[in-house]
């Protein structure tokens, strides 16, 4: 089965939402994977006074309204499937109503069983307010991965794809989402490790004195990689390993294989009082999209790498996407701690 075998992607018709759809349309011509459409309309609509009275002649200005909002809804879902959607993975339009369109959009991928959200982080008229709310609440409310598209994501061709770790399995999971990314645009990936100045929980697997010597550092970060790379959860995702000639650890080059499409890998040090502010700078300078698990060293999801996917996704200048941990890394990540 693909990685991403459903796409859902939730729109308001605003040409922001539109790079979503672009997006989902590289993603599923590469997978085969079907795309959805989902409008949801805002409650506070059918609940406005004036929209609930009658007219002169006694009819509610309600019942033409209702019909009108979703025909108009229901065309235009119609026209953005036919135009970045060709038949072979056009997928179906759904129209919701509901106060909370985050929620809705959460539920639905969730009970659809998709395997991706693919949403832009404006709305129309570039409202920073779309940004805030909504498609951060899909972040933090999802139970599938989330796609935030924030600019045109044909710039992410030939780009680098930055992925956040911290020393544990679990932030490794977004790394095959990040390999099948990159094998469709001939992007690279860069493993970033942010050393926290002051902070209050000790890195998971990678010892203090171990993180003063980066060759150190990297030859850790690389063994849990191919750790991770366990053929039962990876599948066809493996790795190469060549060593340039150099006397220096860090000389050696690693590339990801995905079915014959060859990744080239860097990893990369920072060192802050803040892991999502050192994150978000780097991205901002070097990457086309950050790919980064929900999960980290805690296991807990609002500790650590799950607060900071949070707030990287919420102010990060460019696309990320967050991934969940499957169960059984849990587990793994579980058994490694208790060694």
């Amino acid at each position: 089965m693909a990685l991403f075998d459903k796409l859902l992607i939730p729109t308001d018709f605003s040409e922001s939402a539109d790079k979503a759809c672009v997006f989902a349309g590289k993603i599923a011509s590469k997978s085969n994977a079907k795309s959805d459409l989902l409008h949801v309309i805002p409650e506070f609509i059918y609940n406005d006074n004036q929209i609930r009275s009658k007219d002169a002649d006694g009819n509610k200005f309600q019942d033409k309204l209702y019909p009108h909002l979703f025909n108009e809804a229901e065309l235009g879902l119609k026209k953005k499937l036919y135009a970045y959607f060709p038949a072979s993975f056009r997928g179906v339009s759904h129209i919701m109503v509901g106060r909370k369109p985050s929620r809705i959009i959460a539920d639905h991928a969730w009970k659809g069983n998709y395997s991706l959200i693919v949403i832009s982080v404006r709305g129309k008229d570039q409202s920073e307010f779309y940004r805030g709310s909504t498609t951060e609440e899909v972040i933090r409310l999802s139970k599938v991965p989330v796609l935030r598209i924030y600019d045109d994501p044909l710039i992410l061709e030939n780009g680098r794809i930055v992925v956040p770790v911290d020393g544990s399995l679990l932030s490794m999971a977004s790394i095959h989402a990040a390999a099948f990314i990159a094998s469709i645009f001939n992007a690279s990936i860069s493993l970033l490790y942010v050393k926290q100045t002051f902070g209050f929980l000790k890195p998971h697997n990678l010892a203090m004195n171990e993180l003063a010597d980066e060759h150190k550092a990297r030859r850790t970060l690389i063994n849990q990689l191919k750790d991770f790379l366990n053929p039962e959860d990876t599948g066809n995702l493996t790795y190469h390993q060549a060593d340039t000639g150099s006397a220096n650890s860090s000389s050696e080059q690693l590339t990801l294989d995905l079915d014959g499409n060859l990744i080239p890998v860097s990893v990369d040090f920072r060192a802050g009082l803040s892991a999502h502010h050192e994150i978000t700078t780097y991205a901002n300078r070097y990457a086309g999209l950050v790919v980064m698990s929900t999960h980290g060293r805690s296991g807990v999801r609002q500790l650590v790498m799950g607060s900071n996917a949070e707030k990287v996704a919420l102010n990060a200048e460019t696309s990320v996407l967050t991934i969940r941990p499957d169960s059984k890394l849990f587990t793994r990540q579980h058994k490694t701690t208790e060694q």
